[in-house]
């Protein structure tokens, strides 16, 4: 039997999650959104994974790819060369986030076919 198909389509971002403070602050750096999260757990439950986005043409954005590929996904994200990747961030229990490339996703970056089972 073959492995279902998961097709997440959505936010990809860069999370970073800060706790403490001053010189004593711990800082976590991960691969983070609702499409990219979806599709790794996708995978690591053992489907056959895509994640379809938007991310910048810039560190965070490539980090990000390279995490999703290590997480056993395929990545098919469109690269936005003038808007930075998004990115949450955490800090004691204060949330930020900076939409980036996910603003500016729209149906055009869509594969010309979408196959799934889920």
């Amino acid at each position: 039997m073959p492995f279902p198909r998961f097709l997440a389509v959505g936010d990809l971002m860069l999370d970073v999650l800060v706790s403490g403070r001053g010189h004593e602050a711990r800082a976590r750096v991960a691969p983070g959104g609702s499409a990219a999260i979806a599709a790794a757990w996708a995978a690591r439950a053992g489907a056959e994974a895509i994640v379809v986005g938007r991310a910048g043409d810039d560190l965070a954005g490539r980090a990000l790819r390279e995490a999703i590929e290590r997480a056993g996904v395929r990545p098919q994200i469109s690269v936005d060369g003038e808007t930075p990747t998004g990115t949450f961030v955490l800090v004691e229990g204060e949330i930020y986030a900076a939409q980036g490339a996910n603003a500016h996703f729209s149906p055009e970056y869509l594969p010309n076919r979408l196959r799934a089972d889920a």
